[in-house]
């Protein structure tokens, strides 16, 4: 344990608040205690986070059971219960980890750490090298993630599952079991309990080389990620990605400069995307003539010449003068309103100054050359870069509405940013927009 406690020592002395994701196992009210005996020597504050999961008959009685033990050894308890039992993994993954984040957010923490173990890590990697994967994927997890400005961090990654149990035995540390976790229906219980005996007989140490092969394998990744990203700040811009370059690249490179530039255009829903599309469109880059291919999602990528573009066949135009007690309903069927009040401080409300812009107000949707000077920062910024860091795909875009003044001065970008002209409560202003969504709405501008 010596050296799990040394990581803790490296990654959080300089921490004030820590978050743990605790479900009440073995695993993690090993790494729980941990934290309690760290805190003995270092002045922090220790927030245990617990998800209910909701699907088995004791998920209660695990809750209650963290709850009191946090109670008990002066800890912040923080819980969840997700009710959606019929939802994917997927799915529960992101909820967890939303939760899991707003508490880091609630706190202002940076730090999460979660009980994934040696055992965990190959388990994960033999499962990916089976149903396949990517560069990344196939080197399971890191010891340290960074994710939306937070790092999940993970110190029991040098322990097996052994270790961990003894380690509560002799410190007589209390702990739930899931009974699902020896249930063979399960992929992961199978490679746990069939795979793992046999590779721990061949090597007592083998989740040491696993982790050293998956070192290996995020080092070649990022590696291979620097190349691209230089790649791209020289031959991507507006949607448009030239070939300058492309063909002297090696083909693993290739691919992934391409994964990258299907990424931007999808973003989120980058699950559309197979491997065959990938295949086709390296296919395409390498023939000498113009063409194209349709994608899903209504997107057409197209290659002329030395370039490869993508066009939306659902692209909308639209523009409307906004008066007071007008309700837009714009084309993805939200609402905006000049209004008399509005109790949202968030991106659904901007309060503007008549004095700073000039009326009438109009909502549009993006022009290629938009740019916006967004509130508490310093200069302009690209539409085009907002809705990448926003997470919006490349078909959704032109469906985004704009808010601009009389002189074309995008004033705001409804749900998403705030403009430098947008005022507090507390400060000076004579006009408030809301944007929202109505479910009674028809589709038509009242």
């Amino acid at each position: 344990m010596k050296q799990v406690y040394d990581i803790i020592e490296e990654y959080l002395s300089d921490q004030k608040t820590i978050v743990i994701g605790c479900s009440g196992g073995p695993d993690s009210m090993c790494l729980l205690h941990l934290l309690i005996e760290y805190r003995y020597n270092h002045n922090i504050q220790i927030i245990c986070a617990h998800v209910n999961h909701n699907v088995r008959d004791v998920a209660s009685h695990e809750q209650d059971f963290v709850k009191k033990y946090c109670h008990n050894n002066n800890i912040i308890f923080e819980t969840t219960t997700l009710n959606e039992k019929d939802n994917s993994e997927a799915n529960l993954r992101a909820k967890r980890y939303q939760f899991l984040f707003e508490i880091l957010t609630k706190y202002n923490a940076k730090y999460l750490l979660t009980a994934h173990h040696g055992d965990d890590l190959i388990e994960t990697i033999l499962m990916r090298l089976t149903r396949g994967s990517n560069i990344s994927g196939y080197g399971g997890f890191k010891l340290l993630s960074n994710i939306e400005n937070f790092y999940i961090f993970r110190p029991l990654i040098y322990l097996t599952k052994n270790q961990i149990l003894e380690y509560v035995n002799k410190y007589d540390i209390p702990f739930v079991l899931d009974k699902s976790n020896e249930d063979l229906k399960y992929t992961r219980n199978r490679y746990r309990h069939q795979v793992l005996p046999f590779l721990k007989k061949e090597n007592p140490n083998v989740h040491l080389k696993f982790l050293e092969f998956s070192q290996e394998i995020y080092a070649c990744d990022e590696i291979i990620k620097n190349i691209v990203e230089k790649e791209f700040i020289k031959n991507f811009s507006q949607n448009t990605y030239y070939l300058t370059d492309f063909k002297t690249y090696h083909p693993l490179v290739q691919n992934k400069i391409i994964e990258k530039y299907l990424h931007i255009i999808y973003q989120e829903k980058l699950n559309f995307i197979t491997k065959k599309h990938l295949n086709l469109i390296i296919d395409m880059i390498h023939k000498n003539t113009n063409s194209q291919i349709d994608l899903p999602n209504n997107i057409t990528l197209i290659k002329q010449y030395n370039q490869i573009k993508v066009l939306d066949k659902n692209q909308t135009t639209f523009e409307y003068k906004l008066e007071l007690k007008d309700k837009i309903v714009l084309p993805n069927k939200y609402m905006l309103e000049i209004t008399n009040s509005c109790p949202l401080t968030n991106n659904y409300c901007t309060r503007l100054s008549s004095q700073e812009i000039k009326l009438p107000l109009y909502v549009r949707n993006r022009k290629p050359s938009d740019k916006m000077q967004v509130k508490n920062m310093n200069g302009s910024k690209k539409l085009q870069d907002i809705y990448v860091d926003s997470k919006i795909p490349f078909n959704e875009r032109n469906l985004q509405p704009v808010v601009v003044d009389a002189n074309d001065t995008i004033v705001w970008l409804p749900g998403l940013k705030k403009s430098k002209f947008d005022k507090s409560n507390k400060e000076k202003y004579d006009i408030i927009v809301k944007y929202y969504f109505d479910s009674t709405n028809k589709g038509e501008n009242i």
